[in-house]
């Protein structure tokens, strides 16, 4: 049963993040799944433009509201549980007010233990979600490299159709992730207590534990945040790795296959002879070299492949290099008897 839910849930995040017509999940930031697909906020739209921590949906239909729009767009930041609104913190600040003002030293020494624990709490998952942004970073700092080498961007046009739309999502996840990690840098501080608030106040013991909770609610949201950045680069640095791994063995299939059948449509000669018969009249090697410069001054040879022992090329072949139009290729073959050479003629 897992293994049908996780195959489920990657049908719906493929769908969810479709760009083109796709059923998604306004509570989840775009994101369906499976165990909230009844009490879920389903958008159906015709087109999804994913920006980052923002969602461009184009002629969408909320189906929770039942209401139509042209554009609507959802960021990461309106999710419920991200961001702290000054009428929650208010609110949650007056309830705590009233919970401690019963307290008695003892258990408002308590309070204030448990409140230093979860301030530090959320620093440490912030600082590992920024840690692991920077990780990301790094892997994509290294991809982008790879991804480029391997790809000849000139050609792409003549890759087969598969390729070109996986090419397309890769650079459609990096363009995401790149707004993930810039976002994260530009993050706006969180509000905090201030030191003339305790100054000012008649019960300093209870007002710091009251600075502790209110410091604590900010830091609890911006680090709900800061994961749900994590979490959102995290999709789309897999994708993008499975893309590129994709992308890698389709473009050394590709240029295999084409190699193969340059190869089979390619007629070539093979001869064997000897550097010193080559001056000698009516040799066999002298006279496979006159059939190669006649095929060579018909133009019907554009290509000379030569195999060497290792020894210096023999004077007749250097005087090849006169012709511009021919390219001339030279190995070395270990195994060829000293004085031998072989030469093939690609046509």
């Amino acid at each position: 049963m897992e293994i049908i839910k996780k195959v489920i849930n990657i049908f719906f995040w493929i769908w969810s993040h479709c760009p083109v017509i796709c059923l998604s999940d306004d509570d989840y930031f775009a994101t369906l799944k499976f165990d909230n697909i009844r009490n879920a906020h389903l958008r159906f739209s015709l087109l999804n433009i994913m920006l980052g921590d923002s969602v461009i949906y184009v002629f969408s239909y909320d189906i929770k509201e039942r209401k139509i729009s042209f554009i609507k767009n959802l960021r990461l930041i309106d999710i419920d549980g991200n961001v702290l609104e000054d009428e929650k913190i208010d609110q949650i600040q007056n309830r705590f007010r009233m919970h401690i003002a019963k307290l008695l030293d003892d258990d408002l020494e308590i309070e204030k233990e448990k409140l230093l624990y979860h301030i530090e709490r959320e620093e440490q998952r912030i600082s590992t979600s920024v840690d692991k942004i920077n990780i990301y970073a790094t892997i994509i700092l290294t991809v982008i490299p790879i991804v480029v080498a391997l790809i000849d961007f000139g050609s792409i046009k003549d890759l087969p159709i598969v390729l070109q739309v996986m090419i397309c999502i890769a650079v459609y996840s990096l363009l995401n992730i790149c707004i993930y990690i810039f976002r994260t840098i530009k993050v706006h501080g969180i509000k905090k207590s201030s030191f003339s608030d305790l100054r000012e106040s008649s019960d300093r013991k209870k007002e710091i534990v009251m600075q502790y909770q209110y410091d604590w609610q900010q830091l609890k949201y911006k680090a709900q945040l800061f994961v749900s950045f994590v979490l959102n680069l995290q999709e789309w640095v897999v994708v993008l790795l499975i893309l590129t791994v994709g992308i890698s063995f389709g473009v050394s299939v590709q240029d295999d296959s084409i190699a193969s059948v340059d190869i089979k449509n390619t007629k070539s000669i093979v001869f064997t002879m000897n550097a010193e018969e080559i001056g000698k009249p009516y040799s066999n090697s002298a006279v496979n070299w006159q059939k190669v410069l006649l095929d060579i001054e018909k133009k019907q040879c554009n290509q000379i492949i030569i195999l060497t022992d290792c020894n210096e090329v023999p004077e007749e072949v250097k005087v090849l290099a006169k012709y511009k139009d021919l390219e001339i290729e030279i190995i070395t073959d270990r195994d060829l008897d000293k004085g031998d050479f072989k030469l093939i003629e690609v046509k």
